[in-house]
């Protein structure tokens, strides 16, 4: 029985929900795709089949494949981004703020989670301009605001004196091993996954008299 937890499919409709057209499908079609095949192993009839769409079509809204990555990067960026902020704009302890983003990150749906891996591994197809680009806003959005937060939770006495950038990218790194899609699990499992990591990351640098 399927766990009711469990996130959707790629291509997998939640009941309830209109059926996705145009460009919000051939978005979704194609990270799916660049993401099982790479980028140099999808054609634009592969994208455009499996989007339902004539090439014609496809070539309305996309001129090429360079352009359909460049908008799955900067539209999933951006939406990333505008969660993160409304986590820290919250008035929680840094602490919290940071096991709230861990969370969030984690329990991420696993197309959204094999974007950032896609970023990752797919943007040296983008030119140089763009790439660098996406390099520093991939940077900031996940290194630069879990730097940012360590640096407070530091202040406030929340965790021990810590180098920021350093503890970020070990936090980070952790996380990073899921982003990839043969490493994803169900909601559940990257819940429990979520708490493992934050586990491991706050009891290395807690407070107490232990830790002096």
């Amino acid at each position: 029985m399927k766990d009711p937890e469990d996130r959707d499919d790629f291509h997998e409709q939640r009941e309830g929900f209109p059926a996705l057209t145009g460009k919000a499908l051939i978005l979704q079609s194609a990270t799916a795709l660049f993401t099982s095949k790479g980028f140099y192993g999808v054609s634009m009839r592969e994208i455009a089949d499996a989007s339902q769409m004539t090439k014609a079509a496809l070539y309305y809204h996309f001129r090429d494949k360079d352009a359909l990555l460049r908008e799955i990067f900067s539209s999933y960026l951006l939406e990333f981004e505008e969660h993160m902020q409304a986590i820290q704009r919250q008035t929680k302890s840094a602490r919290q703020r940071i096991s709230d983003l861990v969370e969030y990150i984690m329990t991420a749906s696993p197309q959204r989670l094999s974007v950032i891996h896609l970023i990752f591994i797919e943007s040296q197809h983008l030119d140089s301009e763009f790439r660098q680009e996406i390099g520093q806003q991939y940077h900031n959005l996940f290194l630069g605001n879990l730097e940012e937060l360590i640096s407070e939770a530091v202040k406030q006495n929340e965790i021990v004196p810590t180098d920021p950038q350093l503890a970020a990218q070990i936090l980070f790194g952790m996380m990073h091993l899921y982003f990839h899609p043969h490493q994803q699990k169900s909601f559940s499992e990257m819940k429990l996954a979520s708490q493992l990591i934050q586990r491991i990351f706050f009891e290395g640098l807690q407070t107490g008299p232990d830790k002096a």
